[in-house]
């Protein structure tokens, strides 16, 4: 799929559905021919990586509006350091 349908698709399906997940400071994303990355970067005093981690597997696993031949998005923690 191309960039601009995956963004469509994909990144902007996925990236409505986490911004309601709470703690969540910033979500970014970039959108790939076939891939979408998406980031967010979690505000320490409202959620632990572990509770956010789990909130957003749980909209994922939730989702059905992804197109068919899409693979299942992975969720995974990167921290950084400030």
């Amino acid at each position: 799929a191309s960039p601009d349908e995956v963004e469509r698709l994909i990144t902007n399906v996925i990236e409505q559905e986490i911004r309601e997940v709470d703690g969540i400071k910033t979500v970014n994303s970039n959108s790939y021919e076939g891939l979408s990355s998406i980031g967010v970067q979690l505000d320490p005093d409202q959620t632990t990586d572990t509770k956010a981690k789990s909130d957003i597997q749980d909209i994922i696993d939730r989702l059905t509006s992804l197109p068919e031949a899409a693979k299942k998005p992975v969720v995974t923690t990167l921290e950084t350091k400030q």
